[in-house]
């Protein structure tokens, strides 16, 4: 998977980029200091907006807004 959750401590997550291993934005927010449940969410909507992107050609992560 392109992108996966990462503990920060005190029951927080982060989404990283496993390509770049960078904190992953979503609408221009960096994407820290989660819940677990919604870190899991988010990293599947994105992994899956990847999978779109990558069997159709569109243009996600070219642009973030």
């Amino acid at each position: 998977m392109k992108y996966h959750i990462e503990a920060e401590g005190n029951a927080k997550y982060r989404v990283v980029d496993s390509d770049t291993d960078e904190i992953a934005t979503w609408k221009s927010h960096l994407q820290t200091g989660l819940s677990r449940p919604l870190a899991e969410a988010l990293s599947g909507y994105l992994n899956a907006l990847h999978r779109y992107d990558e069997a159709h050609g569109g243009h996600f992560g070219k642009s973030e807004d």
